[in-house]
């Protein structure tokens, strides 16, 4: 696993026999009347086939916009301006199918979601419609795809439902998902995403309010099932615990940009970037006991008025003057680790896409 480093003249293109996705210079902009929030602003990464990526950030830093954003699932009214998303459904395969040049609404698109990547969202309760049972949700989706009929279908359900660790799969099919818990919810949610069998499941915070005890149940879950379906997974959250125990490689997100990248052991061993320090240091440590938490002082810069110089800058306990003025390019710290600070580069992030990213 090398680093990718973008020109002037474009981004530089390697045979990656092992990516799954590859995501270029990814823009998704909202024109509001207010002004344009560039929720995501020139990102790239790649996930592995057959790893799991960590996408992490402080909320608002464009984690869950980059991974609707795959799938050209946006809320109106962004949309994708600029960049590819690559994706390679086949191993060995060097001709990817660019999703970000599909209609959204499209027969083509609608093939692929679902079936060979699927999305787990943050909130069961809004993904799952209150007035269908779970079986019938989970049935649809599968119907949808697969040459199924209602009964092989239900059959199927009811297996999913089993796998995924709910008691009585035959009769909590027929449930509605206000009669289930939240873990259960979850569970049924991740049941309806992984029933087609899909290559690559994108998982947006899965674990939010949930207990602590459920959450390492979800988390389990799905890396169970990463290695008994031989999938990948993209796992956003804004908690570095989580992604700890699940991930392979890590991306750190800040205001829409990718501001450090590497593996799990070089994001938590060799931090670099002063903003993947301070998140690092924000967790809560069973060794701090009657130590007050530290926090990352300031606030995330108004997404109308971005900094002119490093987005990170106003934050930053080793800013110089000339982040202030300028905005540094991405820099290589180790042989699979990258950071975008001054602290490790003297260049001045002048062309779009001026980016460096794991593969």
């Amino acid at each position: 696993m090398s680093f990718l480093r973008s020109a002037d003249v474009g981004y530089r293109r390697f045979l990656m026999t092992d990516r799954i996705l590859d995501i270029q210079n990814l823009k998704t902009y909202f024109h509001t009347q207010e002004g344009v929030i560039r929720a995501v602003d020139g990102v790239y990464l790649s996930v592995r086939r057959r790893k799991a990526l960590g996408i992490v950030g402080e909320s608002g830093c464009g984690k869950s916009i980059t991974s609707l954003s795959v799938l050209q699932v946006i809320p109106s009214p962004g949309r994708i301006v600029d960049g590819r998303v690559l994706f390679y459904p086949e191993a060995e395969s060097d001709r990817p199918v660019d999703l970000a040049q599909l209609k959204r609404h499209g027969r083509e698109l609608r093939r692929i979601r679902g079936k060979d990547i699927s999305l787990v969202f943050q909130e069961p309760m809004v993904a799952l419609s209150p007035v269908y049972t779970v079986g019938n949700q989970i049935i649809e989706a599968l119907r949808l795809h697969e040459p199924h009929s209602k009964r092989r279908a239900r059959e199927l359900a009811v297996e999913m439902l089993d796998k995924v660790g709910i008691p009585n799969p035959d009769v909590m099919v027929d449930r509605y998902t206000f009669e289930l818990s939240g873990g259960m919810r979850q569970r049924a949610l991740i049941a309806m995403a992984l029933v087609c069998g899909p290559k690559l499941l994108i998982a947006d915070e899965p674990t939010t309010a949930i207990d602590v005890t459920i959450q390492a149940q979800i988390l389990d879950l799905i890396r169970s099932l990463q290695t008994d379906m031989d999938m990948s997974v993209m796992l956003i959250t804004h908690d570095l615990g989580v992604i700890a125990e699940m991930v392979d490689d890590i991306v750190v997100m800040y205001l829409g940009k990718v501001v450090e990248s590497g593996s799990l052991h070089d994001i938590f061993d060799r931090a670099s970037h002063p903003y993947t320090v301070a998140l690092q240091r924000s967790i809560p440590r069973f060794q701090r006991r009657g130590q007050p938490l530290e926090v990352i002082r300031g606030n995330v810069p108004d997404p109308y008025t971005r900094p002119q110089g490093c987005e990170f800058a106003e934050r930053c306990p080793k800013a110089m003057n000339r982040c202030f003025q300028d905005k540094p390019a991405m820099a290589e710290v180790g042989d699979r680790h990258s950071a975008k600070c001054f602290l490790f580069t003297d260049e001045v992030e002048s062309a779009p896409g001026r980016e460096a990213n794991v593969r």
